[in-house]
């Protein structure tokens, strides 16, 4: 019996609702799974997991009681359910797609909590990639530090969907909404009279020390650089 790839990547046209492989030998699917692998070593850092155990005690904690999964448990007991979480990623990654249909830069990835039950299936969950962000990198590939940068903001990207969000996915088994309180100090990225926080940029925070900004580079400027 084969075994499925760990990374299971697909496109989307714009303007389509079809799916369609991403071929493994395309720069796409290279330099994507190329960030999805480092991510994963990430992921696995005393670090990450130290701070992905931090923000899932501050989440449960302000659930209603009925919701929470950690009353009375110990951080070691949350560091567990960690530690299964990151050797599921390690088997298999969520399904990716760089889709054609995320056309604002402002959103260059996201994760939609999807209602789970049984088992963890990370197939049936998905990380949606701006198209245009993945092209932008593939063009930028003739200049090494340029192409580097662009991997680091995709490490980013992985990092806050599938640290900061997916996570939550898969200990509440979809549970929409972050409370409030899980969210970065003096963060201005939502509507501040929203009661919902924002699990990814507080993990980002907790890891890097604050949000991570990227701005676009002119097609023109990326020989220069």
């Amino acid at each position: 019996m084969l075994s499925l790839p760990r990374h299971r990547i697909l496109r989307r046209a714009r303007g389509s609702q079809r799916l369609a492989r991403q071929n493994n030998d395309t720069a796409e699917y290279i330099y994507v799974a190329l960030a999805l692998d480092i991510t994963l070593g990430l992921l696995s850092s005393r670090t990450a997991k130290a701070a992905m155990t931090r923000v899932t005690r501050v989440f449960d904690e302000n659930l209603p009681s009925h919701l929470q999964l950690f009353l009375g448990i110990s951080d070691a007991g949350i560091a567990n359910s960690i530690d299964r979480f990151v050797d599921i990623m390690y088997f298999q990654t969520p399904l990716i797609i760089i889709d054609g249909n995320m056309r604002d830069p402002a959103t260059p990835a996201c994760h939609h909590r999807d209602i789970w039950s049984g088992t963890f299936n990370p197939l049936k969950q998905e990380i949606l990639l701006n198209k245009q962000l993945v092209e932008d990198m593939v063009h930028a590939a003739e200049s090494r530090q340029v192409l580097q940068r662009f991997q680091f903001q995709f490490v980013n990207l992985f990092f806050h969907e599938i640290g900061g969000h997916l996570l939550f996915t898969y200990l509440y088994h979809g549970l929409p909404g972050t409370p409030r309180q899980v969210t970065p100090p003096n963060w201005c990225g939502q509507d501040q009279e929203e009661e919902i926080g924002e699990s990814g940029r507080t993990m980002e925070t907790v890891v890097f020390g604050g949000t991570v900004e990227f701005f676009d580079i002119p097609e023109a400027r990326i020989k220069e650089i």
